[in-house]
């Protein structure tokens, strides 16, 4: 029975035996992998005591030992280990500068910097991947006070430490700069236009004998096609100052014929239009706008003024009108003319985004809408009798008769024109 129990002792004892030298071998293979090797360059100082830069660079120097991640190079191991191979060591903040330092050390990664203040205190680090030749991270931090560089420092090395925590690192994706005081933008754009409601003057023919001939403003739906140019100036970090210019061809081509018989007359005729004017536009706008990563919406509100140029007035006639009489079949006709505005104020409203693929170029696109308060584009419209055959005995020339002296103008309508906008964007500071 004793000798059973011995048995067993020896049993589980050489289990936990096999357990621990398993554990040990684990442990040791672990501790042997070797670590990535990481470098803190002395900083580059302007306007500041070298000091400043010597306690930003040991707080992030401490702060990737603190992390046990990598194997950090002190300044003293690497002034040992370059005076050996005759370079001379000296702070650094040059991308080929860590490099050459990196390679004499057999460095993965080293982190360069400089410390300066013009008129804010500005921390400015860079991530350098050594062996790829590569900036992974670009960091640059302002301060309006000295004292909060030490917490400036820590922040940057843990950013440094989350991103190289995996097998390969990557470079980081620049942040889009916000607009300040001065940032300029120029955008090339291609427009579209939709007028849904162009007025064309036009008659209107009685619903019964006797009844009146009006003139009304037709609506028809009129399209154009162009471009632009838009410029800005950044006032506050949501706010810009905004000009536009644009130049637009309008494609209408309307044209409806209208026919009314009765027993002792029939009126008839057509209405036409087929201007193609070229609208020049310029609008000034205040436009907010808010960054979301590398979208940037935005809003904009103002005033614009398009000029619509044709080759003169409208001399040819527009519309004709003919009123004939069933009794005797002779007729009288007239003329509609009408003269075109050229000059239009607008208040403009726009809704849109812009896409940067980094910091100084990205697409854009926009709905604009301009609304005209009573204001069309035919105006002075006149009505002029070329033919009168019908006799003063006839029965209808008592009721028809001096149109052109009759007819009420109609008054001017509102016109709101849509445009749709698409096109690349420049960003300069």
């Amino acid at each position: 029975m004793k000798t059973d129990r011995c048995k067993n002792m020896k049993s589980v004892a050489l289990k936990n035996s096999i357990a621990v030298i398993i554990v040990l071998a684990f442990c040791s293979a672990a501790s042997g992998a070797e670590k990535k090797r990481i470098a803190v360059l002395p900083f580059s100082t302007k306007n500041v005591p070298p000091v400043a830069g010597q306690v930003i660079r040991d707080i992030i120097e401490v702060e990737l030992i603190s992390s046990q991640i990598f194997k950090v190079f002190e300044r003293e191991q690497m002034e040992l280990v370059l005076k050996e191979q005759e370079i001379h060591f000296s702070a650094c903040d040059e991308t080929a500068c860590a490099i050459k330092y990196g390679r004499a050390l057999s460095i993965d990664y080293m982190v360069i910097g400089r410390v300066m203040k013009l008129n804010k205190y500005v921390v400015s680090l860079r991530l350098v991947d050594v062996r790829k030749n590569l900036i992974l991270s670009a960091e640059k931090v302002k301060s309006d006070s000295i004292k909060d560089l030490e917490k400036i420092a820590e922040n940057l090395a843990n950013d440094f430490l989350e991103q190289l925590n995996t097998d390969n690192p990557v470079p980081k994706k620049p942040q889009l700069r916000p607009n300040r005081f001065g940032t300029k933008e120029l955008s090339l754009y291609f427009q579209y236009s939709f007028i849904p409601l162009w007025g064309c003057p036009s008659f209107s023919l009685p619903e019964s004998y006797g009844g009146p001939v009006k003139i009304i403003t037709n609506k028809t739906k009129v399209q154009a096609l162009g471009g632009g140019i838009s410029t800005s100036a950044g006032i506050l970090p949501w706010l810009s100052l905004r000009g536009d210019f644009s130049v637009v061809k309008v494609l209408p081509e309307v044209s409806f014929s209208f026919d009314k018989s009765f027993t002792d007359a029939n009126i008839s005729g057509n209405s036409i239009s087929e201007m193609y004017p070229l609208i020049l536009s310029g609008d000034f706008l205040a436009q907010f706008h808010w960054f979301w990563g590398s979208l940037r919406p935005h809003v904009a509100l103002g005033i614009g003024y398009s000029y619509y140029h044709l080759s003169g007035s409208i001399s040819e006639h527009i519309g004709i009108l003919g009123v004939s009489s069933s009794a005797t079949g002779n007729s009288d006709q007239y003329y509609l003319y009408a003269e075109n505005r050229k000059h239009f104020f607008s208040l403009v409203g726009e809704a849109g985004f812009t896409f940067y693929f980094n910091n100084n170029f990205g697409i854009t696109g926009s709905c604009n809408l301009r609304y005209t308060p009573q204001q069309t584009f035919f105006k002075k419209v006149t009505v002029e009798k070329v033919s009168a055959n019908i006799a003063a005995a006839d029965p209808i020339d008592d009721i028809y008769q001096d149109l052109d002296q009759s007819l009420a103008i109609p008054r001017e309508d509102d016109q709101l024109a849509v445009n749709f906008r698409i096109g690349f964007i420049f960003r300069m500071r």
